[in-house]
C-alpha cells in the first residue's frame, strides 16, 4: 500500500465498512433452517460427520462425493465457534470484502493509476449485489471467489524471479479445485498466459510446476475415495450428471435448469434411477460424451446459446430490503445489468491491449467456456468468480469515455 496515499487510505477504509455493514445486514435476514437448503444441506451434514469422526459421509443427499475444502471449512469453524451459522457468514464476508481489496491493489498497481477510478472499482467491488447475496449462503461460492483472485494476486505481484511462485500458485490452485473441479483445466489456459507474456520455457515451467502440486491434491483425495467409495474420483461425483443434462437429444440451452425441468431422456433417466450414484454419474458421462461426439456442430452451436444465457443479466425479487442503506435500492437493483453491459464495451476497447490485460481476457474466456458445456443451474453464482475482472472493463469503459468528453472539452 505504499503508493496510496492517507486520503485514499480512509476512503478505502470507509468502503470495506460499508460493504461489511451491508453484507452483515443482509446476512442476518437468512439464518436457521433456511441456511441449510440444497447443496447446503449437504456440506453441512459432512462436515457434522467430519467432527463426528465419520469422515467425508454426506447423510442428508444422495451425491456421496462433494469437494470436501469447504466442508473441511464449516467443521473447521463449527469446531471453534460451535454450530454458529452467523460466523460462518461472518468469515465469508470477510473474505469476500479481502478478494475485492485485493483485487483493488492488482488493478490500483498495473490498470488503473488514476485513484478515482481504482477507487470506483473497490467502491463497485464492494457494491456487486451479487457477491452480497451470495455471502451469507453455506456454499462454496464466496470463498471460491476468495481463491481465483488470491491466484491472481500471486500471478501478478510476485516477481518473476520469485523461487517459490509457481509452487504457491499450485498450492492455491490445488485448494481451488477441492473446491470446484471446475478450475481443473485452468493451469493449460495460464500456460499461454506465460508463453506470450515471457516464453516458452518459463511457460513450460510454470505448467510443469502447477501440475505437479495440483496433482498431488487430486490424488490424496481420489485415494481417499477409492477407500472409501471403491472409486477413485478426483473432485466430485456429480459432473457427468451436469455434463448430460447440458448435452443429451432433449436439452435446452437457453433455459436455466432446475429440478423440475425435463430436459432429458426421461426415459433413460428411469432405467438408472435405482442404481448408485456413482455408477448413475457414470453413465450419464459416458451418454454425453457419446452425444457430443455423435453431434459436434450441435454441441458447438448449443454452447453458444448457453454462453448467451451464462451472461445474460438477473434479478432477484426483493434482493435489496437494507434499512441500513436505503437510498441504494434503486441502484443496486440495476447495478448487475450496467456492470455487465459496461463491462462488455470495456472487454472490446481494451481488446487494442490485450496483451496488457491478457491474465483477465484468460479468465473470463475460461470461465465462460467451461461453464458453456454443462448445464446452468444459476446465472449469477456461476459468474461471481469472474465477476471482479467484469467490474474492471467496466470501469476501464467508463475512464475511456470520461476521457473522450475531457478531450470534447479542451478542444472547445
Amino acid at each position: 500500500m505504499k503508493n496510496i496515499k492517507n486520503k485514499e487510505i480512509v476512503i478505502i477504509i470507509l468502503f470495506l465498512i460499508m460493504g461489511l455493514l451491508v453484507r452483515l445486514d443482509f446476512a442476518l435476514r437468512l439464518s436457521g433452517p433456511f441456511l441449510l437448503a440444497g447443496d447446503a444441506a449437504s456440506y453441512h451434514s459432512i462436515a457434522q460427520n467430519l467432527l463426528q469422526g465419520n469422515g467425508f459421509q454426506n447423510t442428508a443427499g444422495e451425491v456421496p462425493v462433494l469437494p470436501p475444502l469447504y466442508p473441511l471449512f464449516l467443521s473447521f469453524l463449527y469446531l471453534l465457534f460451535g454450530q454458529n451459522f452467523f460466523m460462518v457468514q461472518l468469515i465469508q464476508i470477510l473474505l469476500n470484502l479481502a478478494a475485492v481489496f485485493m483485487a483493488y491493489l492488482i488493478v490500483k498497481k498495473y490498470f488503473l493509476k488514476n485513484s478515482f477510478f481504482s477507487l470506483l472499482f473497490l467502491f463497485l467491488g464492494v457494491l456487486y449485489p451479487f457477491f452480497i447475496y451470495w455471502s451469507r449462503y453455506l456454499l462454496t461460492d464466496i470463498n471460491f471467489v476468495f481463491l481465483n483472485i488470491l491466484l491472481i494476486y500471486l500471478t501478478v505481484m510476485l516477481r518473476e524471479e520469485h523461487k517459490g511462485k509457481f509452487i504457491l500458485t499450485g498450492l492455491v490452485m490445488g485448494l481451488a479445485v477441492l473446491q470446484r473441479g471446475v478450475i481443473l483445466f485452468l493451469p493449460f489456459f495460464l500456460f499461454f498466459y506465460y508463453w506470450i507474456t515471457f516464453d516458452i520455457k518459463y511457460a513450460c515451467k510454470f505448467l510443469i510446476i502447477t501440475l505437479a502440486v495440483i496433482s498431488l491434491f487430486i490424488f490424496a483425495w481420489g485415494s481417499y475415495n477409492l477407500n472409501k467409495h471403491g472409486k477413485f474420483v478426483p473432485v466430485a461425483s456429480y459432473g457427468g450428471l451436469s455434463l448430460y443434462m447440458g448435452n443429451n437429444p432433449y436439452a435446452c440451452p437457453e433455459r436455466i435448469y432446475y429440478s423440475d425441468n425435463t430436459c432429458y431422456d426421461r426415459k433413460y433417466m428411469r432405467s438408472i434411477k435405482n442404481k448408485n450414484f456413482l455408477e448413475k454419474n457414470a453413465l450419464c458421462q459416458k451418454k454425453a460424451m457419446s452425444h457430443i461426439l455423435g453431434h459436434p456442430f450441435l454441441f458447438i452451436k448449443n454452447s453458444l446459446i448457453k454462453m448467451k444465457v451464462y451472461w445474460h443479466e438477473q434479478r432477484y425479487k426483493r434482493l435489496v430490503q437494507w434499512p441500513v442503506i436505503k437510498i441504494l435500492d434503486p441502484f443496486v437493483r440495476i447495478l448487475d445489468s450496467l456492470l455487465l453491459y459496461f463491462g462488455f464495451i470495456g472487454f472490446i476497447l481494451m481488446l487494442r491491449e490485450y496483451k496488457k490485460y491478457l491474465l483477465f481476457y484468460i479468465m473470463i474466456l475460461y470461465y465462460t467456456l467451461i461453464s458453456s458445456v454443462f448445464v446452468i443451474t444459476e446465472l449469477a453464482r456461476f459468474r461471481l468468480p469472474i465477476m471482479l475482472f467484469v467490474i474492471f472493463f467496466a470501469v476501464k469503459a467508463v475512464e475511456f469515455f470520461y476521457s473522450l468528453i475531457i478531450k470534447g472539452f479542451m478542444k472547445k
